[in-house]
């Protein structure tokens, strides 16, 4: 079974704190307590720092997405209107107009597009 993130770093703090509270005992041992303490402190620090920048990532890709989603809405939505226009100025029996549709059509149609391979 795989350990999650947050079953790892709990594992390596409550060992560190049973390393805290039974230091006598384990210095008896001939353990180095203080070594093995700050070995495991220092590495949590630094998992929980790298996962901080994880979620800032994380936090911009969503933001980086809805930007280019918007970007994409916005070059539709402008070709659309271009499209239109078109149509209008040539009426919708012209070739252009008819193949603009056709166009739509195709768009709107999933079936249209071909099936999609699974990966």
């Amino acid at each position: 079974m795989a350990l999650t993130y947050s079953g790892k770093l709990g594992f390596a703090k409550q060992l560190g704190s049973i390393i805290q509270a039974k230091a006598v005992e384990l210095k008896a041992a001939k353990m180095d307590v203080d070594g093995r303490s700050k070995g495991i402190s220092a590495r949590v620090d630094i998992a929980i720092k790298e996962d901080g920048k994880q979620e800032t990532l994380k936090a911009e890709l969503r933001a980086q997405t809805d930007k280019a989603v918007e970007a994409a809405n916005q070059a539709y939505s402008y070709a659309s209107d271009t499209a239109d226009l078109i149509v209008g100025s040539l009426g919708k029996t012209h070739e252009l107009s008819k193949r603009i549709r056709k166009l739509r059509e195709q768009m709107s149609n999933v079936g249209n597009r071909g099936k999609k391979k699974q990966a």
